[in-house]
């Protein structure tokens, strides 16, 4: 289950990023899926009765021989557990419907069939005690057309000395919710806690594709079900998060943070792009990536200079993606949420006084900057903020931030320097200063020979892969973190 605290941004799942963001263990994450198509692995299915025959049937140009074909009933919706024994476990569905009769509901444990009913719950009974089992359903009309089988329902029995067991905590902790979260939902050092307030319906959605990290297929969408409204009844809106998970919550904010900021590097006497942008007499008003890139000298001129070699020219920003980082933005980054780095067109292998680069990944509400200085040659780090209208009621969703989006629509900003990071867990020197405080600090680009697996080129396996599963997410005409499409 994912982390739901803190800010707003950390319910990042969806479709687009579950690879991510499986919450605590890693492990896959599936695709979301029609239940109409799901058939349980080596299901023996019950063979059909003959199809029936209408004799004289002259309606239209059906053959007169020729079977009509019955309606299969819809899915049991809803399957829940109601109960649990050390040797039983109850189940519960809401009837399905058929453009005849349904005659019965038929419960199946790994691909066969272990009780049947006419009545919309069924008591399985001869199992072990403390161990998972997980059962569907599927409804059987009076012609024998079955529907397919419910989403799976994971639930482990009760002890041997028979203690009562709560099946939705119980499923709880089977799915690994309280491993991420605790018990009380509070967090752990593995995942924060569960108290934000969120849809039950998205909460379900996010469960339903990543949860258990292990096998991600266990729990399908009663199940998701079943444990978003428990979620909703006993941690949404509750208590006190043990974990910050906000890299910057309770940083200054806004004008006065910038003026703090202007200060430093006017004591410093720093001459670069960041001090000319932002502390002059006119400072721009930033509500959008493409206006924050205007100020830093990075924005696009010539949005249909495409082609090999044309990287960085007609005034343009040289750029690149990513496919990995291990940058501030690691935990979004992947193919299809590649990391945007944009730099100041290079002059061959010859230094380029007063340089300028930014990284941004959609996710993260901020983007990362490094300039050099034109008299000294020496970097300055920077993180430029951003908030969205979502922040206001703590509600932003992976639609806010994981799509176009997150790249306007900007209600505040706010610029911090190393200064405001140290010793942070966004603390830039970490990774950019190696030897240690008053060593010379560096940029990094840790993959810079073949196979080019993060990186994304046109002419290298590796990277029209990444080109690949980046365009079957996006498209050819959606502009990516302020790039052109064309570009």
């Amino acid at each position: 289950m994912l982390s739901l605290v803190g800010g707003s941004k950390n319910i990042l799942a969806g479709a687009v990023l579950v690879a991510f963001l499986a919450g605590c263990g890693g492990g896959g994450a599936k695709t979301a899926k029609n239940p109409d198509s799901e058939t349980p692995n080596a299901n023996p299915e019950t063979p059909a009765a003959p199809e029936p025959t209408v004799p004289g049937n002259t309606g239209g140009t059906t053959n007169p021989t020729q079977p009509v074909r019955n309606a299969a009933p819809t899915i049991p919706g809803n399957v829940t557990v109601a109960s649990v024994t050390a040797t039983t476990i109850t189940l519960s569905w809401q009837a399905s419907t058929d453009d005849v009769r349904v005659a019965r509901y038929d419960v199946y444990r790994d691909g066969a069939v272990v009780a049947t009913t006419t009545a919309t719950s069924a008591t399985v009974s001869g199992l072990q005690p403390s161990t998972m089992y997980s059962h569907q359903v599927r409804s059987v009309d009076n012609q024998n057309a079955m529907s397919a089988l419910s989403a799976p329902v994971p639930i482990t029995t009760a002890a041997a000395d028979g203690t009562a067991v709560d099946p939705t905590v119980q499923m709880f902790t089977d799915m690994g919710c309280s491993t991420c979260h605790g018990a009380d939902g509070m967090g752990t050092t593995l995942a924060g806690g569960l108290t934000r307030t969120m849809a039950v319906s998205d909460l379900a959605t996010i469960i339903e594709l990543t949860m258990p990290p292990s096998d991600p297929t266990l729990c399908g969408s009663a199940c998701a079900a079943q444990l978003a409204n428990y979620v909703a009844a006993n941690f949404m809106g509750k208590g006190e998060n043990e974990l910050v998970t906000e890299p910057l919550e309770g940083f200054p904010t806004g004008t006065a943070q910038i003026d703090t900021v202007c200060a430093r590097m006017a004591q410093a006497n720093a001459n670069h792009t960041v001090r000319d942008a932002f502390c002059g007499a006119n400072r721009p008003t930033i509500t959008s990536l493409t206006q924050l890139q205007t100020a830093l000298g990075l924005d696009f001129n010539s949005p249909n200079l495409v082609g090999r070699g044309n990287n960085g020219q007609g005034g343009n920003p040289s750029f690149t993606l990513t496919g990995h980082s291990s940058s501030l933005v690691a935990r979004f980054v992947s193919a299809i949420n590649p990391r945007a780095i944009f730099f100041t067109p290079p002059n061959g292998r010859n230094p380029v006084n007063g340089f300028i680069t930014m990284g941004f990944a959609r996710g993260e509400q901020f983007a990362e900057i490094i300039v050099s200085d034109r008299n000294t040659r020496e970097l300055f780090l920077f993180l430029a903020a951003f908030q969205q209208a979502c922040n206001a009621t703590n509600t932003c969703t992976n639609g806010d931030l994981l799509t176009p989006a997150v790249e306007s629509g900007w209600t505040s900003f706010t610029l911090y320097d190393e200064v405001d990071l140290q010793n942070t867990i966004v603390d830039c020197l970490h990774c950019h200063q190696t030897q240690g405080p008053g060593t010379q600090k560096i940029l990094r680009m840790q993959e810079l020979q073949n196979p080019w697996t993060h990186f994304f080129r046109d002419n290298r396996a590796g990277g029209i892969t990444l080109f690949n599963d980046f365009r079957a997410a996006h498209g050819t005409n959606e502009d990516y973190a302020g790039i052109p499409a064309a570009l």
